[in-house]
């Protein structure tokens, strides 16, 4: 994660930092949690769907998510059919 953050750091640093539009530090609070939740997305789906692998899949994302493929793989991941055990 810390590498997506420095990725994107020099093009949101305007937006974070309130310097194109004189925004302070809660603008630049709100650009930063928007972000991160775009982040988790796949996440988000896992959890909402209470996929049996939600945990591999945030780690999957946390670890990998700075890249395109590591993105999109757990969000493919997370919307697979969800294994639910059967009760005898």
């Amino acid at each position: 994660m810390a590498w997506t953050i420095l990725a994107i750091t020099p093009f949101a640093a305007p937006l974070i930092f309130g310097a194109s539009n004189g925004g302070g530090a809660a603008h630049g609070l709100m650009v930063l949690i928007l972000l991160l939740a775009i982040y988790f997305v796949p996440w988000f789906v896992a959890r909402s769907r209470q996929h049996h692998a939600t945990d591999a899949i945030f780690i999957a994302n946390l670890v990998l998510g700075w890249t395109l493929l590591g993105w999109f793989g757990p969000l493919a991941w997370a919307a697979m059919p969800v294994e639910r055990e059967q009760v005898a």
